[in-house]
């Protein structure tokens, strides 16, 4: 459970436009208290669930020492630019905090109908959430129909899966692929590693699963092949070519 949605912004959904005090006082005073009342003190609360650049200030006032216990994580959203550096923060300082991305999606009010675009979007916000310390993410939505809807303020998006309401089609975008790197291959409990790449043009995910597998995502954003060696622990393991425009995906056992 989130307290509230977008809490920050010049709200046209509905919601209320709490402050990080008001925030704490909910859930300090009324939230918690309720479910302690009716036996729900395990549902998992997150706090915030807004854009990633203010996520820090916001858990500083927020969470304090009577309350981070009921605290499970934070969550948060993608729409004001990368900001990894406040994710790697967020947890030296709160290392328990889970942090989710709770919503990301492509607004056609803001960019082209570019299904390449969108899918390196995407890629490169997980590859980058994943190393500076996120814990899982939830997309928004996997489904819409051919408008990018239904809502009730107009704000259309694409989406991983569009149904079209006339002709009874789904169609699967670019997009769902390119998930599919991530929600197919890491595996729950799965550790991220240190990896590192010799080109700015390649962004790497490098995990361990509990069953001692290595996942090791690659996205090439560039219109060039790359050639590469990967390397584990020091030891050449395989080289490869990494393709122009591709998100590749090895399981190393």
């Amino acid at each position: 459970m989130t307290i509230q949605n977008e809490p920050n912004v010049a709200q046209t959904w509905d919601s209320c436009l709490f402050s990080a005090e008001e925030e704490k006082d909910f859930l300090d005073n009324y939230l918690y208290p309720e479910l302690e009342k009716n036996d729900l003190q395990d549902l998992h609360i997150y706090i915030w669930d807004h854009n990633k650049e203010r996520a820090l200030e916001r858990a500083e006032i927020t969470i304090d020492e009577q309350n981070i216990d009921k605290i499970e994580g934070l969550a948060f959203h993608w729409y004001t630019g990368d900001h990894f550096d406040v994710l790697r923060i967020l947890k030296e300082k709160y290392p328990e905090l889970q942090l989710t991305l709770s919503e990301f999606c492509v607004e056609y009010s803001r960019f082209d109908d570019d299904q390449l675009q969108h899918a390196n979007m995407y890629a490169h916000e997980l590859i980058g959430n994943y190393n500076a310390g996120m814990n899982n993410f939830i997309d928004w939505n996997i489904c819409l129909n051919e408008e990018g809807g239904p809502n009730h303020v107009e704000n259309f998006c694409s989406a991983p899966v569009m149904y079209d309401r006339q002709s009874k089609k789904i169609n699967y975008n670019l997009t769902f692929d390119y998930i599919s790197h991530f929600s197919k291959y890491i595996e729950s409990g799965a550790t991220v590693l240190g990896s590192s790449s010799y080109s700015k043009d390649l962004e790497q995910l490098a995990l361990m699963n509990p069953n001692g597998e290595i996942i090791l995502i690659v996205l090439n954003q560039a219109d060039n092949d790359h050639d590469i060696v990967v390397r584990v622990k020091g030891n050449e393991n395989f080289s490869t070519i990494i393709e122009c425009n591709s998100i590749t995906t090895f399981v190393i056992k």
